[in-house]
């Protein structure tokens, strides 16, 4: 029997592990392909800029939930002034009119 033929062939390809994959099956190998094992790698700058401006984000929303806390409690104590000055202004016309009638019954 003759050994098996030896084929020699040019991949272009962007991974070495493919085409070592590929030289192995055609020298009569085996076909099944082989990853490798997962890395940890740590994370992208980009990645950490996102994280950095989505931290950023977050504290303005606190800030941002803060102010619209004490615009509400603001609101609320105008809110509530305004509707005494309304009784007062109320009370202080009823005791006008109940003048102005004195005074026109004195003329």
């Amino acid at each position: 029997t003759a050994p098996p033929r030896t084929t020699s062939t040019t991949v272009a390809s962007s991974s070495s592990s493919s085409s070592s994959a590929l030289s192995t099956r055609l020298r009569g190998g085996s076909a099944r392909a082989t990853t490798p094992p997962p890395t940890t790698t740590a994370p992208s700058v980009q990645a950490l800029e996102q994280d950095l401006e989505l931290d950023q984000i977050a504290e303005a929303v606190k800030k941002m939930k803060h102010l619209g806390h004490e615009i509400g409690d603001t609101l609320g104590q105008h809110n509530q002034m305004l509707e005494e000055m309304d009784s007062h202004i109320d009370h202080t016309h009823a005791h006008l009119r109940t003048t102005h009638g004195r005074a026109k019954s004195l003329l």
